[in-house]
């Protein structure tokens, strides 16, 4: 039979950091998982599920780099990481930015024209072409990339949970007790227009 043990919330340096790298863990994760499928699936997908998938994994990655209420990950992360690691961050970056995040971008044209027919105009036409997913080869320098990332995440994540649990035993239990219950609760409809607090890194 199993037995819960009650989880508090502890208000320490430690403890934030590590909410925020375990967040980009579960981030990273994500989107490594989002390129795998991607990658082994590639001829199979339409058009429709390689930009679905596309579009995401580039969005959870980027949000481990955007300013926020957690810490933000650096791309001096990759520094000393062979080939050209910081030119591929600043792709997904670019792609994730220009392609999705602005309607009006590079990767985008959308154009109207007359329609003529023997010198006479005859109606109008619109033509759109879109730019959303790199070839294979790309997907597969992006999905490495992110895989390093991952890992880093992880490191990090073991060393601060040991440094957690050293600063949380130097902490009366009877104050530890004071702390909320750790657990989900679902926000409210109205959560989605408050504005979060930042912490920058």
């Amino acid at each position: 039979m199993s037995q819960n043990f009650p989880i508090h919330k502890i208000e320490i340096p430690e403890a934030v950091e590590l909410a925020s790298y375990s967040g980009f863990f579960q981030d990273l994760t994500f989107t490594c998982d989002t390129f795998r499928y991607l990658l082994d699936n590639f001829d199979q997908l339409d058009t429709l599920l390689q930009k679905s998938l596309w579009s995401t994994a580039l969005i959870s990655y980027a949000r481990c780099f955007a300013h926020g209420r957690r810490l933000q990950l650096t791309p001096s992360i990759y520094d000393g990481l062979e080939g050209d690691p910081h030119g591929c961050h600043e792709y997904i970056i670019g792609m994730r930015n220009k392609h999705i995040a602005h309607s009006v971008n590079p990767f985008e044209e959308i154009s109207a024209g007359a329609v003529l027919i023997n010198d006479q105009v005859e109606g109008i036409a619109t033509i759109a072409v879109s730019h959303f997913v790199g070839d294979k080869a790309g997907v597969e320098n992006l999905y490495r990339l992110t895989i390093f990332a991952r890992e880093f995440v992880a490191k990090k994540c073991r060393e601060l949970q040991d440094k957690c649990l050293i600063a949380a035993k130097q902490i009366p239990v009877e104050t530890i007790k004071q702390g909320a219950d750790l657990r989900y609760v679902a926000p409210s409809p109205e959560a989605v227009n408050q504005v979060r607090g930042r912490n920058n890194s």
